[in-house]
């Protein structure tokens, strides 16, 4: 999991926004939303367990001003 968030953070920018969502059958599940950054941070101080769904946002154009 978190190889894969560094990944993402290389390919997609520190600033792309992305949820997990961990053991989501289960009564002690846990979901957290923050930037790819974030996530790296959480998980380099918090080992991950478990099964885990991850999702990344979509590209989105930023607003060109002239």
């Amino acid at each position: 999991m978190l190889k894969t968030l560094q990944q993402f953070e290389e390919v997609f920018g520190p600033d792309r926004r992305a949820s997990f969502s961990r053991e989501i059958s289960k009564i002690y599940n846990q979901s957290m939303t923050a930037t790819l950054h974030e996530l790296v941070e959480h998980f380099t101080q918090v080992p991950p367990k478990g099964e885990f769904v991850l999702v990344v946002a979509g590209y989105e154009e930023q607003e060109k001003h002239t």
